[in-house]
């Protein structure tokens, strides 16, 4: 993907210490340029239909390390629960289908230049 030059991408994963550790062998987390992951700040993305503020304080997390407002978010998951999490803090949810939805909808949001 090829994002607008001041947009800020961030991880937000739900990922055990020995899966974390792979990742960092290979250097994923440096893609980003904010990481959080569940085992480390032990908060983790609804499992399930998140119905309070509380099932939601990890998002609240990825904003304030990326600097940012929720409101001004774009979350992406491939799970509908997390989406209404990230919802629920004031980010924009976006279900993730296919990439051609992701697409489309990366573009509404003046998001996405084009994908590589």
């Amino acid at each position: 993907l090829r994002l607008r030059a001041n947009v800020r991408v961030g991880a937000l994963s739900n990922i055990e210490t020995t899966r974390l550790e792979v990742l960092r062998q290979w250097r994923v987390p440096e893609m980003f340029d904010v990481s959080v992951f569940s085992c480390e700040v032990g908060n983790r993305k609804p499992d399930h239909r998140p119905a309070l503020i509380s099932d939601s304080l990890i998002y609240y997390l990825a904003a304030r390390r990326l600097n940012v407002k929720p409101r001004d978010c774009v979350y992406v998951d491939d799970n509908w629960n997390c989406v209404e999490g990230a919802k629920l803090t004031g980010m924009n949810g976006l279900h993730f289908k296919h990439i051609y939805d992701l697409e489309e909808n990366l573009r509404k949001y003046g998001i996405l230049l084009k994908i590589v």
